[in-house]
């Protein structure tokens, strides 16, 4: 879980997972949205697959945080899971205090998560492994997150 889990927990706590279950055109909207979204991340894994690993010039660690972090605090996927978290974890008989301890620990989680993830991936063994295989990665990526958009726009229609 990351730090944006905490988001999805606020929403529960407000009602969206009421409103997902109780307004169909909510969820056919958010649908259109996720599908849209996953065909725009494609597009943009598909742009990469031209470019050459180490084009550009090497930044700070921190700055490669920060855009991972900018990155992942954009995902909508996190707020799925943050939805989905709280909505087991908080019952009708769960005070305040709970549902943000909850969705507190959730955050704590996800830093300390998000952080083991930015110092792994910022090793020389791993920068070589993904500059040997980014285009494989890459198109990956660009198939995968075609076809769930695929499924999304299906399941508007069945």
């Amino acid at each position: 879980m990351s730090q944006d889990h905490s988001a999805g927990g606020v929403l529960t706590a407000l009602g969206i997972s009421t409103l997902l279950l109780h307004e169909p055109h909510f969820l056919l909207a958010l649908k259109l949205a996720g599908a849209l979204y996953l065909l725009w991340v494609a597009k943009k894994a598909i742009k990469a697959l031209s470019v050459p690993p180490h084009a550009t010039s090497p930044a700070p660690v921190a700055n490669y945080y920060w855009q991972g972090l900018s990155l992942h605090l954009t995902d909508p996927k996190a707020i799925l899971i943050g939805l989905t978290v709280t909505s087991i974890g908080v019952s009708t008989h769960s005070t305040p205090w709970t549902t943000l301890l909850l969705v507190m620990l959730c955050a704590i989680l996800g830093i300390i998560i998000f952080s083991l993830y930015a110092f792994r991936f910022s090793t020389e063994t791993a920068q070589g492994i993904l500059s040997r295989y980014h285009r494989l990665i890459n198109l990956f990526c660009a198939g995968f997150y075609t076809l769930v958009a695929i499924g999304f726009l299906v399941s508007l229609f069945t």
